[in-house]
């Protein structure tokens, strides 16, 4: 999926996240919980942000009781199945991701260098291991 979202894009987010979102002009909302961890967190995907200097692009948003995180400039949505949906920001030298899990998880990578995505893991710092590995779902799109 790409940017701006068609109606079957949000139905297969909804879909995947199992909670149907909220129209308010150019923003869809999803209020989540798990019952079982007590978590909640909102999720706000706003397709067009005025960011200035003729810059609009989308923005994700979301809250959890942990903190509040925001991608700008989301170019680009994988779902994976069964329970994850992945926004990305791609660009010629950096990707960022925000993870939603519709078990109220999120984890935001941002920026990852993209050459690092290309690197042998053996030869990688333990510290980028994750990042690299989560961002490496996303190579098809990258390619």
């Amino acid at each position: 999926m790409t940017i701006p979202f068609s109606a079957q894009d949000i139905e297969a987010i909804a879909r995947v996240l199992d909670i149907s979102p909220t129209k308010q002009d150019s923003a869809w909302t999803w209020q989540m919980s798990n019952n079982a961890t007590g978590q909640a967190q909102t999720i706000i995907v706003h397709e067009s942000v005025d960011f200035g200097n003729d810059d609009t692009s989308s923005l994700i948003a979301v809250q959890t009781g942990h903190g509040y995180f925001e991608l700008h400039g989301c170019t680009h949505v994988m779902l994976f199945e069964p329970d994850e949906v992945i926004f990305l920001r791609v660009d010629d030298v950096h990707v960022s991701s925000m993870v939603i899990g519709k078990n109220c998880t999120c984890s935001m990578f941002a920026p990852i260098k993209r050459e690092l995505l290309r690197t042998d893991l053996i030869l990688l710092d333990p510290a980028v291991l994750m990042s690299a590995m989560q961002m490496s779902i996303a190579e098809s799109i990258l390619s």
